[in-house]
């Protein structure tokens, strides 16, 4: 049939559940409890969600409220929990959550139990006790804190130090424990303590060395390093000897004289010892020598002379000096060493002597008394008298000394000055042998008694020993025209006085000739005797030994040249001349001239040669030879390239110096008369009227003419031409002319390579 009409209506009514499940959230720790987060579920179930319970595991602890988060309270420290939520609504709870994240509830340490606070260098160690209970949370450290200053220190456990802290100041500490939660509460204060260190080094002084010991000053350090110093300790270097007190000076006992040490101080307090500081002076102790072993006195003139031996101690200390005293009088002597004098003491008194050492400590105890002796002195000096020389000696008087110093005189002395050279007697006259003759000596006298020499005399005169001369040494007699010419050595020895001249003497006849050097000239000779000379030098002394005789010539008025061509000579004044023009070819060592005749070679020749009037040979016969100068030069310094060094001349003759020719113009009363005096008479050979010719010299001048420099000849009979050895420049020389018609002799210079005859002069 159907359904029928429906009721009334009931009352309304709302469907629904219990909520759905919460979405946890996080669990976060507390002290005893958590506090949960969570999501509301995503439905209510249809009904109003009236609270949310949050429920732990373990321990079912709950917490309830209407909204997140919620606490659970209750939980015990140190255990893990998790945790789950429930909604609810008036149908009852929904089901629990998935289950947080697990925590474990804790808090801050207990507080650790204090220990004990020990000082240190600007720090303090603290020990203490760690906390009963850390909370339930592992204690992640300890803070230490000073009181004053808040200075800390921070560990993992005890012993914790703090550092920083002031030297000097009083500090007490409390520590604290942390871990995750945060600190503990502080800990009893611990004991006081006050930091320190040790003390600066202190600065040294002076060390003053003693007997075996050292005396050294210092000066406290600058910083006492917190703590009082209670002593100081002073070292030695080497030996380590040291000594203690409380303050400067400090003495090092035990020490070895004569060593030489520095030192070095060290502060001392509660803290321990400073460093050390710098090193002193270096001193060496030492005390008083030991006394000197005396030897023997020996006396003098007021004085006596004390030897003695050094201590076998100097006290470890170099002795500095010994002093000598006499008794009696207490004269005294000082000196490094032995043998000490002591002067002042009075000839005739009886002493003796003691010694003692000094060093820089002081003196040594007096050695024990010497031998006596008795002072005496040395005669005066006696009175120089008058020296005599004499052969190689020389005779010395004096006077004896007014006094002879108390002791007998026992000789006397006289010394030469120079050479020291001495004659010994016992009384005046003395005569010193051995000197040199030729030296001039003065002389000096001394007496001599038992206490040696008095002082020398004043000098006395001066004198020269000497004797005659020795032997010449014999040289060369050369013969001449009616005389000799002989050359000889001095002796080696002139017997210590000037030779004042020289004699020769010829064998046969005696005949003499003297002089003040070689040569001497013997004249009054026969000619055509064979001679030989002898030579005797004197001096004051008077007159040596001859030499040995020379060799033996024969004197002539003729010259003969190395050719054979004899020449006369004739005596003009003082010299002596050829009579002749020379016609020689060879120089007098034998070596040619050469005899040029072409004109082109005559005209460039700068050597020596010859050449024959117009090349004939029969005019040189009469005239002589042309020579050019070259072959005449004897001037030292141009004869070597000109001639090879060689003399034209004779030996022992030469070619006349132009002053040699004037000397001979001047004696025969200048030149404007002399030609007429040198002239050949007649007309054989000069040209008419051959002016003014006398001859009166017997120089026989002839008219040998000349060759020209540019070859030609020319002016025989007319012009007689004469060289001088003496060149005028680099290019001409001197020369003397005379002319057919004049009486003068011409002085003139002409080219060197002219040709013109030669006269030669002798050398004597």
């Amino acid at each position: 049939n159907g359904n029928s009409s429906p009721s009334a209506a009931s009352n309304s009514v709302i469907p629904s559940t219990v909520p759905d499940a919460p979405t946890i959230g996080t669990a976060t720790k507390g002290n005893a409890q958590a506090t949960v987060t969570f999501t509301p579920p995503a439905s209510n179930g249809g009904s109003a969600i009236t609270a949310y319970t949050v429920t732990s595991s373990p321990g079912s602890f709950t917490g309830t409220g209407s909204a997140s988060p919620i606490t659970v309270s209750g939980l015990t420290n140190g255990t893990a929990y998790t945790f789950t939520v429930v909604a609810t609504n008036a149908n009852g709870s929904g089901l629990p959550s998935s289950a947080s994240n697990s925590v474990t509830p804790s808090s801050g340490p207990g507080a650790p139990t204090i220990g004990t606070a020990t000082k240190g260098n600007a720090q303090a160690t603290v020990t203490f006790t760690p906390p009963a209970s850390n909370g339930g949370s592992a204690i992640t450290g300890y803070t230490v804190t000073s009181s004053p200053g808040g200075f800390t220190g921070t560990g993992a456990a005890s012993p914790i130090t703090v550092t920083g802290l002031t030297n000097g100041t009083a500090y007490t500490f409390t520590v604290i424990a942390t871990n995750a939660n945060g600190n503990s509460l502080a800990s009893s204060a611990s004991n006081s303590v006050t930091p320190s260190t040790i003390p600066g080094a202190p600065t040294i002084g002076t060390a003053t060395p003693g007997n075996a010991q050292a005396t050294v000053t210092f000066t406290a350090p600058a910083s006492n390093g917190g703590s009082a110093i209670t002593g100081y300790t002073v070292t030695s270097s080497s030996g380590g000897f040291t000594g203690t007190g409380s303050g400067s000076p400090i003495t090092v006992s035990g020490l070895t004289n004569g060593t030489a040490y520095t030192f070095t101080v060290i502060a001392t307090n509660a803290s321990g010892n400073s460093l050390e500081s710098s090193a002193s002076n270096s001193v060496t102790p030492a005390t008083v020598p030991g006394a000197p072993t005396i030897g023997t006195a020996t006396k003098g003139n007021a004085q006596a002379t004390v030897t003695f031996t050094p201590p076998a101690s100097n006290g470890g200390s170099a002795i500095t000096g010994y002093t000598v005293t006499s008794s009696s009088g207490g004269f005294t002597g000082t000196g490094s060493g032995s043998p000490i004098t002591v002067s002042g003491l009075t000839n005739g008194t009886a002493y003796t002597f003691t010694v003692v050492a000094t060093n820089i400590v002081g003196n040594s105890l007096a050695s024990s008394a010497s031998n006596s002796v008795t002072p005496s002195t040395i005669p005066g000096a006696p009175t120089i008298g008058t020296a005599t020389a004499g052969n190689a000696q020389a005779t010395v008087t004096f006077t004896p000394p007014a006094s002879n110093g108390g002791s007998a005189i026992t000789g006397y002395t006289v010394t030469s000055s120079p050479g020291g050279i001495t004659g010994t007697g016992l009384g005046s006259p003395i005569t010193v042998t051995g000197l040199t003759n030729g030296t001039a000596y003065t002389f000096t006298v001394i007496a001599t008694n038992a206490n040696g020499n008095s002082l020398a005399s004043s000098a006395s005169n001066s004198v020269t020993p000497s004797t005659v001369p020795d032997a010449p040494t014999i040289g060369t007699a050369t013969a001449g025209n009616a005389q000799t010419t002989v050359t000889f050595t001095a002796p080696a020895s002139n017997g210590g006085s000037a030779i004042t001249g020289y004699m020769v003497t010829s064998s046969p006849g005696g005949f003499t000739g003297t002089g003040s050097s070689s040569p001497i000239t013997v004249p009054g000779l026969t000619n055509g005797t064979a001679y030989t000379f002898t030579v005797v030098a004197s001096n004051a002394n008077g007159t040596g030994a001859e030499s040995s005789a020379s060799n033996s010539v024969t004197p002539s008025s003729l010259v003969i040249d190395v050719e054979g061509n004899v020449y006369n000579t004739i005596y003009i004044g003082t010299q002596l001349w050829m009579t002749e023009n020379l016609k020689t070819t060879k120089y007098n060592d034998g070596t040619a001239i050469p005899n040029i005749t072409d004109d082109a070679t005559w005209t460039t020749a700068t050597t020596g040669a010859y050449s024959d009037y117009g090349n004939t040979p029969a005019n040189s016969t009469t005239y002589g030879r042309l020579y050019n100068w070259y072959a005449v030069d004897n001037n030292a310094a141009t004869n070597v390239a000109s001639n090879g060094g060689k003399n034209v001349c004779p030996t022992s003759w030469h070619v006349p110096s132009d002053d040699e020719w004037t000397t001979l113009t001047t004696y025969l009363e200048g030149e404007s008369v002399a030609g007429g005096k040198l002239k050949e008479t007649g007309t054989t050979h000069w040209l008419s009227p051959n002016t003014g010719a006398t001859n009166e010299t017997g120089f026989t001048a002839l008219p040998g003419g000349v060759r020209y420099n540019y070859g030609p000849y020319s002016d025989i009979g007319v012009n007689g031409y004469w060289w001088s050895s003496m060149e005028a420049s680099t290019t001409d020389a001197w020369y003397r002319d005379m002319g057919y018609s004049r009486t003068n002799v011409d002085r003139s210079y002409g080219s060197k390579q002219i040709g013109v005859p030669v006269r030669c002069v002798s050398d004597f």
